[in-house]
């Protein structure tokens, strides 16, 4: 497994942004669902930090559905400020402010009552010592909701190329709440995309911004391009189309 590398994450995004809104339908789709939770539990929160805002998919969806008084926004860098900018003034937030910087290392704002992040945590170098850090961030009773992905996500790339970020099970990431969080719900699936042909697959993640693992390019070298390509048209294909798998998490839990 690779570690990812931040600050190129950040870049690699900041580049991708366009293409990332047009690609990115699971990631889209997740926050989706995940706001839809969010809101479910409550629709009127104090003072909420959204962990990893990237383009903005669970921002928008958050504040169409909940009233919140203070909104947090984080993201590593600020490449995304106009884009977060314009979807948080599209909306009625009595307050909004913008945390940069690393979620791992930079200190939370005071008295939170809701900490939500979708597609963010897969990055992380450490989760456990992250769930520490939410738990002693929240306030009593305090609402912690996200999305990830599973170790099934982007399988086929995986079993090619043996080159991938480390995904937490369900169960890893249940067992880490636990000690802290009362969990509400918890619910993974997996889902395919379809693509004409493997050279499809790979433009579809480069659009996506989801190769930022490292600045090691024989994820996609030319070297190993035709290998890749007879491999996964050969063990990937279905109906003369060529997949890609997503492994979603989302969990929804409360501070005990």
């Amino acid at each position: 497994m690779n570690i990812p590398d931040k600050e190129l994450i950040g870049k690699r995004f900041f580049k991708k942004r366009n293409t990332y809104k047009k690609q990115a339908v699971v990631q889209q789709k997740v926050s989706n669902m995940l706001a839809e939770m969010i809101h479910d539990h409550s629709d009127s929160y104090t003072n909420m930090l959204e962990i990893g805002c990237g383009v903005g998919f669970l921002t928008d969806f958050i504040l169409s559905k909940c009233s919140i008084e203070k909104f947090y926004a984080n993201d590593i860098t600020g490449y995304l400020i106009d884009d977060l900018t314009k979807i948080i003034e599209s909306h009625s937030c009595p307050s909004s402010e913008f945390v940069w910087g690393d979620a791992e290392e930079i200190p939370f704002p005071p008295q939170l009552n809701a900490i939500v992040s979708s597609s963010t945590f897969q990055w992380f170098h450490d989760i456990p010592s992250f769930i520490v850090k939410t738990y002693e961030a929240l306030n009593k009773d305090g609402y912690f909701a996200f999305s990830t992905y599973g170790p099934n996500n982007f399988i086929e790339i995986k079993k090619i190329n043996n080159y991938g970020l480390r995904y937490l099970t369900l169960a890893q990431l249940k067992a880490l709440l636990k000690p802290y969080f009362e969990i509400i719900s918890a619910e993974e699936w997996t889902e395919k995309l379809y693509f004409k042909d493997p050279y499809d697959v790979l433009k579809h993640i480069q659009a996506t911004g989801v190769n930022s693992i490292s600045n090691h390019h024989s994820y996609f070298g030319k070297k190993n391009i035709e290998q890749f390509i007879r491999s996964y048209n050969r063990f990937f294909t279905e109906d003369d189309k060529v997949y890609l798998t997503y492994h979603p998490i989302i969990i929804t839990a409360k501070k005990k």
